[in-house]
């Protein structure tokens, strides 16, 4: 996975991993939630993969995108700060470009006898 400017570029089925770093006024906040979610099109009401981010680390396995149609999507990261109101403070990052590249295998079968 390479994120350039915001981009994504990550291949179908490739296990990826990054790390979400949260400040508000330069400072670090550690007490947020926080969901990353891809779609088709903007326009898209379904998800085709949500994850939750876990203390700051976005996880993709190799079964998120590997049945995935590889081409271009769109994503964002939407946080919520908790900021001693009931309703938190909430912003999103994005929305930003997903590029899910080809690959050629695209399942392992691997023979452990040869």
């Amino acid at each position: 996975m390479v994120i350039k400017k915001g981009v994504i570029y990550h291949k179908r089925g490739d296990t990826a991993e990054f790390d979400l770093n949260v400040t508000l006024d330069g400072q670090p906040i550690t007490n947020y939630e926080a969901v990353f979610s891809v779609k088709k099109t903007l326009k898209d009401t379904n998800y085709v993969l949500q994850k939750q981010v876990v203390d700051g680390h976005v996880r993709l396995e190799h079964s998120d995108t590997q049945d995935l149609p590889f081409g271009e999507y769109y994503y964002d990261i939407q946080i919520k700060i908790d900021d001693g109101t009931a309703e938190g403070m909430y912003t999103t990052l994005g929305a930003y470009k997903y590029y899910l590249e080809a690959d050629v295998t695209t399942r392992w079968e691997h023979d452990t006898d040869n």
